[in-house]
């Protein structure tokens, strides 16, 4: 279990920047600028570059965006990095709610893949550290998630639906799915939007082996199932250890409350199954039937949120109830000797954040003060279990992380 409570409070004192060009003179706004990152580098992933790009998943969306990068160890996972660091140092947050948890590692990981991609109006990307602003896990910078939404209509008398049906197909891995979307206006203040989706990846085609520039040795992964079916090395194309299954599930209901005050309430679900590593399915020097895979890759998000200005004194209110589930089932299977291990982690988290600003005070001519404050109280409850299976002798031992899991397997 962990529990932790951040409280920040953020004084802007922004001053008009004036440019001059060709004898004419501009005044820029500064709080467009600060709801990016506070004058920080950041940059934007617009919903019509998510259309037109149409990446594989949220990680891949960010391959393009400067001073990002993405890791991927397996087809169906991937950990950006923002300036050179990932894991427990970047924070991730969803529509506002955090998504980093107690058992987010300082490596890699593959959480940030379960926010479908499907579902976003746009990522945005604050490089370098954001603490003051998102919390002590922004280390490198902050990866904001913003999920679509419908906007009721204040014109309409009745109820409109809207449905929409996506489809896709990808050649390198036989990669099929579609989704199957609703968006309805209920009256004039309230709007609804959600979908379900499904994809199936295959083995991913490459374009064959990868040598050293230097002397041509040829890389340790990934193994190949023309490799392992003895052919020969100029017939290496097809990966060993990719592959996934994946269904996703959304719903969002906006109901307004007044012209600048809203009331949200949505669920987000994200179910993988059948994920290899592909750097250990096989590993390089193991047998070619030993497979460490993902089995169950599970996350689901609800939290009901008010939202927009409360009264003339509370601007870009956000007050926040959430809710947080995330299951991870895994299995290294290492059949010649006669070994599996097994592992399951569950983490459940409450959580509560609530941030606001004043209206901008004008400070003279040349600037202007503007109080941003806020707190988030997130609660982790922590459930670890392992064990190790002699397969031959139908034996189960439960491993020191846990208690048994023989029984539940």
């Amino acid at each position: 279990m962990r529990r932790a409570v951040v409280l920040s409070i953020l004084v802007l004192l922004a001053r008009p920047a004036a440019a001059q060009e060709l004898g004419v003179t501009a005044t820029v706004d500064r709080d467009d600028e600060e709801e990016a990152g506070e004058g920080r580098p950041h940059a934007t992933v617009t919903h019509e570059e998510l259309e037109e790009r149409l990446p594989r998943s949220a990680p891949d969306a960010l391959r393009d965006v400067p001073g990002v990068s993405v890791q991927q160890t397996a087809h169906g996972q991937a950990s950006p990095y923002v300036r050179g660091l990932t894991g427990q140092r970047v924070i991730h947050l969803f529509d506002g709610v955090r998504l980093n948890t107690g058992i987010y590692r300082q490596g890699p990981n593959q959480y940030f893949f379960t926010v479908d991609s499907l579902t976003l109006d746009r990522l945005e990307v604050t490089r370098g550290s954001a603490s003051t602003r998102w919390g002590p896990d922004a280390l490198g910078g902050a990866i904001l998630a913003i999920p679509r939404e419908r906007d009721p209509d204040a014109g309409l008398d009745g109820v409109r639906f809207e449905p929409r049906l996506f489809a896709r197909f990808r050649s390198a891995d036989l990669e099929w799915g579609a989704r199957a979307e609703l968006g309805a206006d209920l009256g004039d203040r309230t709007a609804f939007l959600g979908g379900v989706a499904f994809r199936e990846a295959s083995l991913l085609r490459g374009g064959g082996l990868v040598g050293s520039p230097i002397d041509g040795s040829r890389a340790l992964v990934p193994r190949f199932t023309e490799e392992l079916a003895g052919q020969p090395p100029d017939a290496w194309h097809t990966q060993v250890g990719t592959g996934f299954t994946e269904l996703t599930f959304d719903g969002r209901l906006v109901h307004r409350l007044a012209p600048r005050l809203r009331v949200v309430a949505a669920a987000y679900g994200y179910r993988q199954t059948n994920a290899p590593r592909t750097d250990r399915c096989p590993p390089p020097e193991a047998p070619s039937d030993e497979c460490l895979r993902v089995r169950e890759q599970f996350r689901t998000l609800t939290y009901v949120s008010l939202r927009g200005d409360a009264g003339d004194s509370i601007r870009d209110l956000a007050l926040t109830l959430s809710y947080q589930r995330h299951h991870e089932a895994r299995e290294n299977v290492r059949p010649r000797s006669q070994i599996r291990f097994d592992w399951r982690d569950d983490v459940d988290t409450l959580g509560l954040a609530l941030s606001a600003a004043t209206p901008n005070i004008r400070l003279g001519e040349e600037a202007s003060l503007r109080l941003r404050y806020g707190f988030d109280v997130y609660d982790d409850r922590v459930s670890s279990s392992a064990s190790q299976t002699l397969t031959a002798l139908d034996l189960c031992l439960p491993l020191w992380r846990g208690p048994d899991l023989c029984r539940s397997l």
